[in-house]
């Protein structure tokens, strides 16, 4: 998708169950190689580029001409970063500031101080929020954390 934040994604709440859609498509790629069977890494983007930095994974920032990214991975983090957004209403980090060298730390204690989540809701957050791609939790794997079981419906989520 590439740009997952709040003003694209809509909730329908349903009387059996709820649902969230994720609406606008524009930046959105084919990222799936069908012959290498491998994911399409794209070019990192300027830091200048306009967008919904504070929702965007570091990695995405970078040298377009020498540097890649794996989109599915950086989706992973601009999920975890709206949920961050939805329960604290600021961002997992300074954006102005990506290139730190304790930005898993900060995020860290961000999703610690976070009163209104559960012990297994920071959790999942802080697996989400990972800066090194690599550590990252992948995205199929979010919908099996006891967050996500657990949950019966929206407002349990918290």
């Amino acid at each position: 998708h590439r740009d997952i934040q709040p003003h694209n994604i809509v909730f329908r709440p349903a009387q059996k169950d709820n649902f969230l859609k994720i609406t606008n498509f524009r930046k959105s790629i084919i990222y799936w190689n069908v012959i290498e069977n491998d994911v399409i890494y794209v070019p990192c983007e300027s830091r200048e580029q306009q967008g919904s930095r504070n929702y965007q994974a570091p990695e995405i920032y970078g040298d377009p001409n020498n540097e890649e990214f794996d989109p599915i991975i950086a989706d992973t983090w601009s999920y975890g970063a709206v949920i961050y957004y939805m329960v604290s209403k600021q961002y997992p980090y300074n954006v102005d500031d990506i290139r730190s060298d304790d930005l898993d730390k900060e995020i860290a204690d961000n999703v610690d101080k976070l009163t209104i989540l559960s012990t297994n809701g920071k959790d999942l957050l802080k697996a989400i929020l990972k800066v090194n791609a690599t550590e990252r939790m992948p995205i199929g794997f979010i919908e099996k954390s006891s967050w996500f079981i657990d949950a019966k419906r929206v407002s349990d989520f918290c």
